[in-house]
Protein backbone atom coordinates (compact mmCIF):
# COMPACT_ATOMS: atom_id res chain seq x y z
CA UNK A 1 0.00 0.00 0.00
CA UNK A 2 3.09 2.43 0.67
CA UNK A 3 3.49 2.16 -3.03
CA UNK A 4 0.43 3.45 -3.95
CA UNK A 5 1.81 6.73 -2.00
CA UNK A 6 5.32 7.09 -4.05
CA UNK A 7 3.63 6.38 -7.34
CA UNK A 8 1.13 9.01 -6.88
CA UNK A 9 3.67 11.04 -5.29
CA UNK A 10 5.75 10.66 -8.64
CA UNK A 11 2.68 11.20 -10.86
CA UNK A 12 1.82 14.71 -9.12
CA UNK A 13 5.65 15.66 -9.61
CA UNK A 14 5.44 14.65 -13.45
CA UNK A 15 2.08 16.43 -13.82
CA UNK A 16 3.77 19.27 -12.22
CA UNK A 17 6.67 19.20 -14.25
CA UNK A 18 4.26 19.66 -16.98
CA UNK A 19 2.27 22.37 -15.47
CA UNK A 20 5.22 24.33 -15.15
CA UNK A 21 6.54 24.13 -18.92
CA UNK A 22 2.63 25.28 -20.01
CA UNK A 23 2.74 27.51 -17.84
CA UNK A 24 5.82 29.19 -19.03
CA UNK A 25 4.85 28.94 -22.42
CA UNK A 26 1.48 31.08 -21.70
CA UNK A 27 3.90 33.34 -19.46
CA UNK A 28 5.86 34.07 -22.74
CA UNK A 29 2.97 34.44 -25.62
CA UNK A 30 4.19 37.83 -26.47
CA UNK A 31 7.99 37.20 -25.74
CA UNK A 32 9.75 38.11 -29.05
CA UNK A 33 11.19 35.31 -30.54
CA UNK A 34 10.54 32.89 -27.86
CA UNK A 35 10.69 29.36 -28.40
CA UNK A 36 7.61 27.19 -26.75
CA UNK A 37 8.73 24.05 -24.96
CA UNK A 38 6.68 21.05 -26.01
CA UNK A 39 5.11 18.74 -23.55
CA UNK A 40 7.28 16.65 -21.36
CA UNK A 41 7.73 13.12 -22.12
CA UNK A 42 7.72 10.44 -19.39
CA UNK A 43 9.09 7.02 -18.64
CA UNK A 44 8.61 4.66 -15.39
CA UNK A 45 10.72 4.71 -12.40
CA UNK A 46 11.66 0.96 -13.16
CA UNK A 47 9.89 -2.41 -12.49
CA UNK A 48 9.88 -4.66 -10.16
CA UNK A 49 9.31 -8.71 -11.19
CA UNK A 50 6.66 -10.51 -9.57
CA UNK A 51 7.23 -13.73 -11.90
CA UNK A 52 9.30 -14.56 -14.52
CA UNK A 53 8.53 -16.83 -17.99
CA UNK A 54 10.48 -19.50 -16.39
CA UNK A 55 7.97 -19.91 -13.80
CA UNK A 56 5.05 -18.69 -15.96
CA UNK A 57 3.87 -17.91 -19.28
CA UNK A 58 4.45 -14.34 -19.16
CA UNK A 59 6.18 -11.54 -17.14
CA UNK A 60 4.73 -10.22 -14.43
CA UNK A 61 6.11 -6.70 -13.51
CA UNK A 62 4.58 -4.28 -11.37
CA UNK A 63 5.75 -0.51 -12.36
CA UNK A 64 7.05 2.20 -9.47
CA UNK A 65 5.72 5.35 -10.71
CA UNK A 66 7.04 7.79 -13.66
CA UNK A 67 9.52 10.69 -14.26
CA UNK A 68 10.31 13.13 -16.58
CA UNK A 69 12.11 11.56 -19.65
CA UNK A 70 12.94 14.78 -21.85
CA UNK A 71 11.53 18.50 -22.43
CA UNK A 72 12.34 19.22 -25.98
CA UNK A 73 12.14 22.71 -27.19
CA UNK A 74 9.88 23.40 -30.30
CA UNK A 75 11.81 25.35 -33.30
CA UNK A 76 9.16 26.21 -35.11
CA UNK A 77 8.49 29.15 -36.97
CA UNK A 78 6.51 31.89 -35.04
CA UNK A 79 4.67 34.72 -37.07
CA UNK A 80 5.92 38.29 -37.96
CA UNK A 81 4.80 41.79 -36.59
CA UNK A 82 5.28 44.31 -38.24
CA UNK A 83 7.28 47.42 -36.37
CA UNK A 84 8.45 51.20 -37.21
CA UNK A 85 11.54 50.50 -36.01
CA UNK A 86 14.66 50.37 -38.77
CA UNK A 87 16.22 48.07 -35.65
CA UNK A 88 13.80 45.67 -36.08
CA UNK A 89 14.82 42.35 -37.92
CA UNK A 90 13.46 38.86 -37.64
CA UNK A 91 15.08 35.67 -39.62
CA UNK A 92 12.65 34.35 -41.55
CA UNK A 93 13.69 30.91 -41.73
CA UNK A 94 16.25 28.69 -40.29
CA UNK A 95 19.09 30.15 -38.48
CA UNK A 96 19.92 32.48 -34.84
CA UNK A 97 21.53 35.82 -34.28
CA UNK A 98 24.79 35.53 -32.54
CA UNK A 99 25.07 38.03 -29.42
CA UNK A 100 28.50 38.33 -27.29
CA UNK A 101 27.78 38.80 -23.47
CA UNK A 102 30.10 40.84 -20.62
CA UNK A 103 32.07 37.73 -20.12
CA UNK A 104 32.98 38.00 -23.66
CA UNK A 105 30.88 34.30 -24.75
CA UNK A 106 28.74 33.68 -27.64
CA UNK A 107 24.99 33.40 -27.06
CA UNK A 108 22.19 32.96 -29.47
CA UNK A 109 18.75 34.30 -29.96
CA UNK A 110 15.61 34.80 -32.58
CA UNK A 111 14.90 38.02 -30.45
CA UNK A 112 15.97 41.13 -33.56
CA UNK A 113 15.33 44.08 -31.59
CA UNK A 114 18.23 45.57 -31.81
CA UNK A 115 19.53 48.97 -30.42
CA UNK A 116 23.09 50.73 -29.51
CA UNK A 117 25.24 51.03 -26.44
CA UNK A 118 27.25 54.10 -25.78
CA UNK A 119 29.82 53.24 -27.85
CA UNK A 120 27.19 53.06 -30.81
CA UNK A 121 27.71 49.11 -31.32
CA UNK A 122 24.57 47.50 -31.99
CA UNK A 123 23.43 45.20 -29.08
CA UNK A 124 20.57 43.58 -27.78
CA UNK A 125 17.76 44.34 -25.56
CA UNK A 126 19.95 42.91 -22.85
CA UNK A 127 23.32 44.88 -23.88
CA UNK A 128 24.87 41.92 -25.37
CA UNK A 129 27.17 42.61 -28.69
CA UNK A 130 25.37 41.98 -31.99
CA UNK A 131 27.93 39.86 -33.90
CA UNK A 132 28.86 40.71 -37.81
CA UNK A 133 30.81 41.80 -40.51
CA UNK A 134 31.73 45.06 -41.07
CA UNK A 135 32.60 46.33 -44.63
CA UNK A 136 35.39 47.79 -43.54
CA UNK A 137 34.71 51.72 -45.09
CA UNK A 138 34.20 53.46 -41.70
CA UNK A 139 36.65 55.78 -40.44
CA UNK A 140 36.80 57.77 -37.38
CA UNK A 141 38.88 60.92 -36.98
CA UNK A 142 39.58 64.14 -34.92
CA UNK A 143 38.12 67.30 -36.15
CA UNK A 144 37.26 70.46 -34.30
CA UNK A 145 36.91 71.36 -30.46
CA UNK A 146 34.15 71.16 -29.37
CA UNK A 147 33.43 73.91 -27.09
CA UNK A 148 30.85 72.21 -24.93
CA UNK A 149 33.39 69.70 -23.63
CA UNK A 150 37.26 71.47 -24.74
CA UNK A 151 37.97 68.24 -26.65
CA UNK A 152 38.21 67.75 -30.06
CA UNK A 153 35.14 66.24 -32.00
CA UNK A 154 35.36 63.16 -33.84
CA UNK A 155 34.14 62.89 -37.60
CA UNK A 156 33.30 59.58 -38.68
CA UNK A 157 33.76 59.38 -42.54
CA UNK A 158 32.51 56.93 -45.13
CA UNK A 159 34.87 56.00 -48.33
CA UNK A 160 34.42 54.11 -50.39
CA UNK A 161 30.84 53.65 -51.12
CA UNK A 162 30.79 49.81 -51.64
CA UNK A 163 27.32 48.03 -53.62
CA UNK A 164 28.83 44.29 -52.67
CA UNK A 165 30.42 42.56 -49.57
CA UNK A 166 31.53 39.08 -48.23
CA UNK A 167 30.28 37.87 -45.08
CA UNK A 168 33.57 36.22 -44.33
CA UNK A 169 33.87 33.08 -41.77
CA UNK A 170 32.53 32.77 -38.68
CA UNK A 171 35.82 33.43 -36.69
CA UNK A 172 36.04 36.40 -38.57
CA UNK A 173 32.50 37.92 -36.97
CA UNK A 174 32.91 40.85 -35.00
CA UNK A 175 31.19 44.31 -33.28
CA UNK A 176 29.02 45.69 -35.90
CA UNK A 177 29.86 49.66 -35.19
CA UNK A 178 27.30 52.33 -36.75
CA UNK A 179 28.47 55.80 -36.06
CA UNK A 180 24.99 58.22 -34.98
CA UNK A 181 26.67 61.34 -37.35
CA UNK A 182 28.94 60.19 -40.16
CA UNK A 183 29.93 62.07 -43.58
CA UNK A 184 30.30 60.60 -47.24
CA UNK A 185 33.52 62.62 -48.66
CA UNK A 186 32.25 64.47 -52.09
CA UNK A 187 33.58 62.74 -55.30
CA UNK A 188 35.02 65.77 -57.71
CA UNK A 189 33.63 66.66 -61.02
CA UNK A 190 36.09 65.38 -63.54
CA UNK A 191 33.67 64.86 -66.94
CA UNK A 192 32.15 67.55 -68.35
CA UNK A 193 29.71 66.75 -71.46
CA UNK A 194 27.88 69.55 -73.63
CA UNK A 195 25.69 69.33 -76.53
CA UNK A 196 23.08 71.35 -78.30
CA UNK A 197 23.58 73.88 -81.29
CA UNK A 198 26.13 76.69 -81.45
CA UNK A 199 24.17 77.97 -84.14
CA UNK A 200 25.56 79.45 -87.41
CA UNK A 201 28.42 82.39 -87.38
CA UNK A 202 26.87 85.59 -89.19
CA UNK A 203 28.68 87.47 -91.36
CA UNK A 204 28.13 90.26 -93.60
CA UNK A 205 30.39 91.95 -96.92
CA UNK A 206 32.04 94.92 -96.63
CA UNK A 207 34.32 97.40 -98.75
CA UNK A 208 37.64 97.78 -96.88
CA UNK A 209 38.81 100.82 -97.84
CA UNK A 210 42.71 99.92 -96.95
CA UNK A 211 42.82 97.25 -99.53
CA UNK A 212 40.20 98.21 -101.74
CA UNK A 213 38.12 95.22 -101.60
CA UNK A 214 35.07 93.63 -100.12
CA UNK A 215 36.15 91.36 -97.43
CA UNK A 216 33.72 89.14 -95.22
CA UNK A 217 33.21 90.63 -91.24
CA UNK A 218 32.43 87.89 -88.81
CA UNK A 219 29.56 89.31 -86.61
CA UNK A 220 30.72 89.72 -82.51
CA UNK A 221 28.70 86.86 -80.57
CA UNK A 222 29.32 84.51 -77.62
CA UNK A 223 27.53 81.78 -77.10
CA UNK A 224 28.06 80.57 -72.93
CA UNK A 225 27.88 77.65 -70.74
CA UNK A 226 27.88 77.56 -66.76
CA UNK A 227 27.61 74.45 -64.48
CA UNK A 228 28.60 73.72 -61.04
CA UNK A 229 31.30 71.54 -60.50
CA UNK A 230 32.41 69.80 -57.09
CA UNK A 231 35.76 69.95 -55.60
CA UNK A 232 37.59 67.53 -53.49
CA UNK A 233 37.17 69.69 -50.73
CA UNK A 234 33.42 69.59 -51.78
CA UNK A 235 33.78 73.54 -52.98
CA UNK A 236 31.24 73.93 -55.30
CA UNK A 237 32.92 76.20 -58.17
CA UNK A 238 31.55 77.29 -61.20
CA UNK A 239 32.79 76.06 -64.29
CA UNK A 240 31.99 79.15 -67.79
CA UNK A 241 32.82 77.80 -70.71
CA UNK A 242 32.31 80.81 -73.84
CA UNK A 243 31.99 80.21 -77.86
CA UNK A 244 33.11 83.13 -79.89
CA UNK A 245 33.60 82.60 -83.28
CA UNK A 246 37.11 82.57 -84.68
CA UNK A 247 38.37 85.20 -87.03
CA UNK A 248 39.02 84.59 -90.12
CA UNK A 249 36.41 81.94 -91.01
CA UNK A 250 37.63 79.05 -93.63
CA UNK A 251 35.65 78.94 -96.68
CA UNK A 252 33.88 75.55 -95.33
CA UNK A 253 32.81 74.84 -91.96
CA UNK A 254 32.75 76.92 -88.60
CA UNK A 255 35.53 77.22 -86.06
CA UNK A 256 34.52 78.64 -82.65
CA UNK A 257 37.01 79.65 -80.04
CA UNK A 258 36.74 78.30 -76.66
CA UNK A 259 37.69 80.25 -73.19
CA UNK A 260 37.27 77.70 -70.09
CA UNK A 261 37.79 79.02 -66.70
CA UNK A 262 36.86 77.87 -63.27
CA UNK A 263 36.09 80.35 -60.77
CA UNK A 264 35.41 79.81 -56.91
CA UNK A 265 32.07 81.16 -55.20
CA UNK A 266 33.94 84.25 -54.86
CA UNK A 267 34.27 84.97 -58.01
CA UNK A 268 37.77 84.17 -58.13
CA UNK A 269 39.30 82.42 -61.02
CA UNK A 270 41.26 79.16 -59.96
CA UNK A 271 41.97 77.88 -63.25
CA UNK A 272 41.54 79.22 -67.46
CA UNK A 273 42.23 77.33 -70.66
CA UNK A 274 41.78 77.89 -73.88
CA UNK A 275 40.93 75.74 -77.26
CA UNK A 276 38.85 76.12 -80.44
CA UNK A 277 36.38 73.35 -81.70
CA UNK A 278 36.14 72.92 -85.33
CA UNK A 279 32.40 71.86 -87.57
CA UNK A 280 32.12 70.28 -91.12
CA UNK A 281 29.87 72.76 -93.52
CA UNK A 282 26.84 71.11 -92.28
CA UNK A 283 27.56 71.90 -88.86
CA UNK A 284 28.87 68.08 -87.49
CA UNK A 285 31.96 68.19 -84.81
CA UNK A 286 34.95 67.75 -86.66
CA UNK A 287 37.88 68.01 -84.21
CA UNK A 288 38.05 69.68 -80.81
CA UNK A 289 41.11 70.87 -78.65
CA UNK A 290 40.56 72.16 -75.36
CA UNK A 291 43.46 71.43 -72.14
CA UNK A 292 41.81 70.25 -69.31
CA UNK A 293 40.65 72.71 -66.69
CA UNK A 294 42.03 72.24 -62.96
CA UNK A 295 39.32 72.07 -60.23
CA UNK A 296 41.31 72.90 -57.38
CA UNK A 297 44.17 69.74 -58.45
CA UNK A 298 41.46 67.61 -60.05
CA UNK A 299 41.83 68.02 -63.63
CA UNK A 300 37.98 68.60 -65.22
CA UNK A 301 37.54 67.22 -69.13
CA UNK A 302 35.47 68.82 -71.08
CA UNK A 303 33.70 66.12 -73.61
CA UNK A 304 31.57 67.65 -76.69
CA UNK A 305 30.78 64.64 -78.32
CA UNK A 306 31.12 64.13 -81.89
CA UNK A 307 29.86 64.08 -85.23
CA UNK A 308 25.82 65.11 -84.68
CA UNK A 309 26.23 63.32 -81.52
CA UNK A 310 26.84 66.26 -78.79
CA UNK A 311 27.91 69.96 -80.25
CA UNK A 312 26.74 70.85 -83.62
CA UNK A 313 27.00 74.31 -85.14
CA UNK A 314 24.25 74.82 -88.10
CA UNK A 315 21.06 76.58 -89.39
CA UNK A 316 19.28 73.60 -88.48
CA UNK A 317 16.37 73.45 -85.98
CA UNK A 318 17.76 74.85 -82.41
CA UNK A 319 18.72 71.78 -79.93
CA UNK A 320 17.92 72.66 -76.49
CA UNK A 321 21.68 73.22 -74.89
CA UNK A 322 22.88 70.64 -73.00
CA UNK A 323 25.66 70.43 -70.08
CA UNK A 324 25.94 67.61 -67.64
CA UNK A 325 28.93 66.79 -65.22
CA UNK A 326 29.61 63.95 -62.94
CA UNK A 327 31.03 64.14 -59.34
CA UNK A 328 28.56 64.68 -56.18
CA UNK A 329 28.36 66.75 -53.27
CA UNK A 330 29.43 65.81 -49.49
CA UNK A 331 26.14 64.46 -47.54
CA UNK A 332 25.30 63.29 -44.09
CA UNK A 333 23.90 60.28 -43.23
CA UNK A 334 20.22 59.90 -43.24
CA UNK A 335 19.44 56.54 -42.11
CA UNK A 336 20.90 52.76 -42.05
CA UNK A 337 18.49 50.48 -43.33
CA UNK A 338 18.17 46.32 -43.64
CA UNK A 339 17.95 44.44 -47.07
CA UNK A 340 16.70 40.68 -47.01
CA UNK A 341 20.86 39.41 -46.54
CA UNK A 342 20.74 40.83 -43.32
CA UNK A 343 23.71 43.75 -44.91
CA UNK A 344 22.96 46.86 -43.04
CA UNK A 345 23.28 50.25 -45.99
CA UNK A 346 24.19 53.78 -45.27
CA UNK A 347 21.84 55.99 -46.92
CA UNK A 348 22.90 59.84 -47.06
CA UNK A 349 20.85 63.38 -47.58
CA UNK A 350 22.91 63.46 -51.44
CA UNK A 351 20.94 60.38 -52.38
CA UNK A 352 24.32 58.26 -51.80
CA UNK A 353 24.33 54.98 -49.80
CA UNK A 354 26.88 52.42 -49.21
CA UNK A 355 27.06 48.60 -47.59
CA UNK A 356 28.77 49.21 -44.03
CA UNK A 357 28.17 45.85 -42.19
CA UNK A 358 25.96 42.39 -42.24
CA UNK A 359 24.69 40.59 -39.07
CA UNK A 360 25.71 37.44 -38.93
CA UNK A 361 23.20 34.29 -38.67
CA UNK A 362 24.12 30.80 -37.44
CA UNK A 363 22.92 27.47 -37.78
CA UNK A 364 23.15 24.28 -35.89
CA UNK A 365 22.90 20.58 -36.74
CA UNK A 366 21.03 20.19 -34.25
CA UNK A 367 18.52 23.20 -33.29
CA UNK A 368 16.60 21.63 -30.26
CA UNK A 369 20.00 20.63 -29.03
CA UNK A 370 20.70 24.41 -27.74
CA UNK A 371 20.59 25.03 -23.69
CA UNK A 372 18.25 27.60 -22.60
CA UNK A 373 19.69 30.45 -20.50
CA UNK A 374 17.26 32.44 -20.00
CA UNK A 375 16.55 35.80 -20.97
CA UNK A 376 15.67 34.45 -24.06
CA UNK A 377 19.44 33.08 -25.13
CA UNK A 378 20.76 30.22 -26.01
CA UNK A 379 23.86 28.33 -25.86
CA UNK A 380 25.84 25.18 -27.65
CA UNK A 381 25.88 22.01 -26.80
CA UNK A 382 27.24 18.60 -27.31
CA UNK A 383 23.60 18.12 -28.75
CA UNK A 384 23.36 20.63 -30.64
CA UNK A 385 26.67 20.76 -31.88
CA UNK A 386 29.01 24.03 -32.63
CA UNK A 387 27.44 27.26 -34.79
CA UNK A 388 28.25 26.93 -38.38
CA UNK A 389 27.68 29.07 -42.02
CA UNK A 390 26.63 27.25 -45.10
CA UNK A 391 29.65 27.07 -47.30
CA UNK A 392 27.35 27.74 -50.37
CA UNK A 393 27.62 31.34 -48.75
CA UNK A 394 23.94 31.42 -48.55
CA UNK A 395 22.74 32.82 -45.35
CA UNK A 396 19.71 29.80 -44.96
CA UNK A 397 17.22 32.51 -44.54
CA UNK A 398 15.79 35.60 -45.18
CA UNK A 399 15.95 38.89 -43.29
CA UNK A 400 12.97 41.03 -42.88
CA UNK A 401 13.81 44.58 -41.97
CA UNK A 402 11.09 46.48 -39.81
CA UNK A 403 10.01 43.17 -38.40
CA UNK A 404 9.83 41.29 -35.33
CA UNK A 405 9.73 37.30 -35.10
CA UNK A 406 6.69 36.59 -32.34
CA UNK A 407 6.41 34.18 -29.76
CA UNK A 408 5.50 30.39 -32.01
CA UNK A 409 3.21 29.62 -28.37
CA UNK A 410 -0.19 28.82 -30.11
CA UNK A 411 -2.47 30.40 -26.61
CA UNK A 412 -5.45 27.76 -27.55
CA UNK A 413 -3.28 25.02 -27.63
CA UNK A 414 -1.42 25.91 -24.42
CA UNK A 415 -4.51 26.28 -22.35
CA UNK A 416 -5.94 23.30 -23.35
CA UNK A 417 -2.87 21.61 -23.15
CA UNK A 418 -2.71 23.01 -19.25
CA UNK A 419 -6.16 21.54 -19.11
CA UNK A 420 -5.40 18.15 -19.99
CA UNK A 421 -2.02 18.61 -17.39
CA UNK A 422 -4.82 19.62 -14.68
CA UNK A 423 -6.70 16.73 -14.94
CA UNK A 424 -3.60 13.93 -14.79
CA UNK A 425 -2.64 16.19 -11.63
CA UNK A 426 -6.17 15.69 -9.66
CA UNK A 427 -5.92 11.87 -11.48
CA UNK A 428 -2.76 11.41 -9.57
CA UNK A 429 -3.82 13.25 -6.56
CA UNK A 430 -6.65 10.52 -6.11
CA UNK A 431 -4.10 7.72 -5.87
CA UNK A 432 -2.66 9.34 -2.93
CA UNK A 433 -5.78 9.49 -0.97
CA UNK A 434 -6.63 5.97 -2.31
CA UNK A 435 -3.64 4.88 -0.93
CA UNK A 436 -4.34 7.01 2.44
CA UNK A 437 -7.61 5.36 2.76
CA UNK A 438 -6.35 1.86 2.61
CA UNK A 439 -3.92 2.34 5.21
CA UNK A 440 -6.55 4.14 7.61
CA UNK A 441 -8.56 0.93 6.89
CA UNK A 442 -5.62 -1.25 7.43
CA UNK A 443 -5.00 0.68 10.99
CA UNK A 444 -8.29 0.36 12.21
CA UNK A 445 -8.17 -3.43 11.15
CA UNK A 446 -5.68 -3.68 13.62
CA UNK A 447 -7.06 -1.78 16.45
CA UNK A 448 -9.97 -4.16 16.47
Amino acid sequence: MNQTFYNGLSGLMSRQHTIDVLGNNVANISTVGFKRSNTPSFSTHFSSALANSSNGPVESQKGHGSKVAAITTDISQGSFQPTARDFDIAIDGIGWFGVKDRNDELLFTRNGSLTFDKNRNLVDGNGNIVTGKMVGNITTELGAIDPNTGNAREISKLSPAVATMQRGGINEQGNIFLPKEMIIPAEPTKNVFLGGNLGIIESKLEFNEATQQVERQITDVERKFSIEVISEADNKNILDIVFTPQKPQPELGTIWNINASIKDPNNNIIDTQTGSVSFDQFGGLISSELPDVDNEGIPITVNMGQGFSGLISNVGKDIEPEISKDGIAAGNLSSYTFNDKGQILATFDTGRYSLVAQVAIYQFANDAGLEKIGSNHFRTTSNSGQALFFNSGDLGARIRSNTLENSNVDLARALSELIVAQRSFDASSKSVTTGDALIQNALQMGAR
